[in-house]
């Protein structure tokens, strides 16, 4: 009998400890979604203009995060900084960063959330400092595509690199790819495909 009670007293225990341990990790994740870091050191693509062909290839570095809610109670974000010769679009400020470096706010960032479960993002940049007016994403960081705007409030060394109003399109090391992910970006998002039509860039 003393072994039945040790067994069924432990099996309570154990079952107390096991509920306690689910409780507590349901409360974090429903507070605190889970941080994926992101880094990649690549080429993009200014295009200037579409229809002409008009661009250049940059050497840009993109630093942010991903943050997902395990129990959807909120909706996924991604957030992070984009430099281009090593300055931020975001702020025109000089930055480094490396494999290494995490994300902060400091040196500029756009910050978007994911709608309806979708994989695909956008949303406009209110900083007066951003050259980026608007910035469509993917979950996977593999799309990137963003609304670039030159005045005369920008800086001369950013206009040294970046000579007019464009679009900056990343991963792309050529014009092929670069239409593709604008392409991409306009079919999942239907701000992005308005802006677009908007400024020239593709037609009604």
């Amino acid at each position: 009998m003393r072994i039945k009670k040790y067994i069924l007293y432990a099996t309570i225990l154990i079952a107390i400890i096991v509920t306690l341990g689910m409780t507590e990790f349901l409360i974090k994740a429903y507070y605190n979604p889970a941080e994926k870091n992101f880094y990649l050191s690549t080429k993009g693509c200014l295009v200037y203009d579409l229809a002409e062909g008009e661009y250049e290839i940059v050497k840009v570095e993109v630093i942010g995060e991903n943050l997902d809610y395990l129990l959807n109670n909120k909706n996924d974000v991604i957030q992070g900084n984009i430099l281009v010769n090593d300055f931020s679009i975001f702020t025109q400020k000089d930055v480094y960063y490396n494999s290494k470096s995490s994300f902060d706010y400091l040196n500029g960032f756009f910050y978007s959330e994911f709608y309806d479960n979708s994989i695909y993002t956008s949303i406009g940049i209110g900083n007066k400092d951003s050259i980026c007016e608007i910035i469509a994403a993917s979950k996977s960081w593999d799309m990137l595509v963003c609304g670039i705007i030159i005045d005369e409030n920008v800086d001369d060394k950013v206009k040294q690199v970046i000579k007019k109003d464009a679009l900056l399109v990343i991963p792309a090391d050529n014009l092929i790819k670069a239409k593709e992910l604008i392409n991409e970006a306009a079919s999942n998002s239907t701000y992005m495909n308005d802006w677009l039509k908007e400024r020239g860039y593709i037609k009604e």
